[in-house]
């Protein structure tokens, strides 16, 4: 694997993460925490831009 394949793959779990993290009811998970701090610096700038976006006015506001 290379380091493309690597960060495609971290990036995709911290997306997974963040669609649990938002789907769950209560919150928790047995999985680990969605880390918005870890995402951003893995993620492109498409998708910082998008989750920025949900952040600036979430769907529950």
């Amino acid at each position: 694997m290379d380091l493309a394949e690597a960060d495609a793959r971290c990036s995709s779990h911290h997306a997974a993460r963040f669609i649990l993290a938002v789907w769950s009811k209560n919150g928790e998970s047995n999985e680990t925490p969605f880390d918005a701090i870890a995402a951003l610096t893995v993620w492109d700038e498409e998708h910082r831009t998008a989750f920025l976006a949900w952040a600036s006015k979430p769907w529950f506001d």
